[in-house]
């Protein structure tokens, strides 16, 4: 069984054609989601460590008026607007209720996240209403230009609730189908998905090309690669943020709705509009086995990161590697009778995935390949949900 295994690993090396690639799908584009554990470094004005963070992190989502005053030190920053939110505390509430989506009673409906007793944070916003989408439009621009605090401005555009779900709900975080200010009827998904579609189509107009535009939305929404609506969002983005990352624990093994392979085709669409992903896990846990379903997917523009991951426990050999150029697409390989496992294979070395809910699979590998410790590597073996980046030691 391992003589086989080891045999088929060979074949499968020296028989791949190169694909045309760039040579950046061996290595990380790393982008940090900065949440409030990010706060004492970007807050230190240590210069060693503001240039630790320009020299290590490709790009970073945050917020305005918060991070104005630190885009001198790193320009690369992208600012944090939602797509169709309005405040509950926002003097819109009161000056424009028209804006508000409303229930067939005539009631205001929300985004259904954060509510309790009866209300959430934000109101969900008339994507249908040209005013209102003018107004959000106008909102971007003045938080993208860092609210003429400085002469920087932000590098993109980080935008959340890009739902082509109709995420709209009571105060109780009830999903509700809202009116049709168009129509007067209960608004249709069609007209929801067609709505949103031109939101943001209009907000990419309306933005300098130099903006670069990254569509938090809900990934399993797009892969059904027949929804032309779907389609216009992703191509209205230059990024497409996939929440959760790999490492998402609803993920399954298999061909279904909610499936790893099905999550890896969704950003294969992604590819092919001309966007690229970023990988946002969150937990250090899922690290090894996240970034190597990384190097599966990775066009050479992708990026990753992990909402864990600090300065303070920055793993700099692990993302420092470089597995060189892609010689192939990933592939389904099956070393053992019984088992599968996703591979690609690189110019300097090659990964291996074994998905969510599947039986364990142990190899061998022939002489010259290392871990990303620079151990050398002879056995591996995979458990459901594991995964495993090997380097051959000549490239080290």
């Amino acid at each position: 069984m391992i003589q086989k295994a080891t045999f088929f690993f060979t074949l499968a090396v020296i028989g791949l054609t190169p694909v045309s690639l760039p040579a950046a799908t061996g290595s990380i584009r790393y982008f940090q989601l900065a949440g409030p554990i990010w706060d004492p470094y970007t807050t230190s004005g240590n210069p060693e460590m503001q240039s630790f963070i320009r020299d290590h992190v490709w790009g970073i989502g945050t917020f305005s008026p918060f991070f104005d005053q630190k885009l001198s030190w790193m320009p690369a920053g992208w600012v944090y607007c939602d797509s169709y939110a309005i405040y509950a505390n926002s003097p819109v509430v009161t000056q424009h209720p028209e804006w508000i989506l409303k229930d067939a009673n005539g009631r205001n409906l929300y985004i259904p996240w954060g509510c309790s007793n009866g209300t959430c944070p934000q109101y969900a916003g008339d994507i249908a209403n040209p005013a209102f989408r003018n107004y959000q439009i106008s909102q971007i621009r003045t938080a993208l230009s860092a609210g003429g605090a400085t002469p920087y401005g932000y590098r993109g555009l980080w935008l959340d609730d890009v739902n082509l779900q109709m995420a709209v709900g009571d105060g109780n975080g009830y999903w509700v189908t809202p009116i049709d200010s168009n129509t007067h009827q209960l608004m249709r998904s069609s007209s929801w998905e067609n709505y949103f579609a031109q939101l943001v189509e209009l907000i990419r107009a309306s933005l300098p090309p130099t903006v670069e535009i990254l569509h938090n939305s809900v990934w399993y929404a797009g892969s059904n690669s027949q929804d032309p609506y779907v389609g216009r969002q992703i191509a209205a983005a230059n990024y497409v943020n996939v929440e959760r990352g790999f490492g998402d624990g609803g993920l399954t093994g298999g061909t279904g709705q909610f499936a790893l392979s099905t999550l890896m085709r969704f950003v294969d669409r992604v590819h092919s509009l001309g966007s690229a992903v970023v990988i946002e896990d969150y937990y250090l846990a899922d690290q090894t086995y996240s970034l190597a379903n990384y190097f599966l997917i990775n066009n050479g523009f992708d990026c990753f990161g992990i909402a864990e991951q600090t300065p303070g426990n920055w793993p700099a050999r692990l993302y420092s590697i470089n597995l060189g150029a892609a010689l192939s697409a990933r592939y389904a390989w099956t070393p053992n009778p019984g088992g599968m496992l996703w591979r690609r294979d690189f110019s300097n070395g090659f990964v291996l995935v074994n998905e969510p809910g599947a039986p364990l699979q142990t190899l061998n590998l022939p002489p010259g390949v290392v871990d990303t410790d620079g151990h050398p590597v002879r056995t591996v073996t995979l458990n459901a949900k594991q995964g495993g980046i090997y380097l051959y030691s000549y490239v080290r």
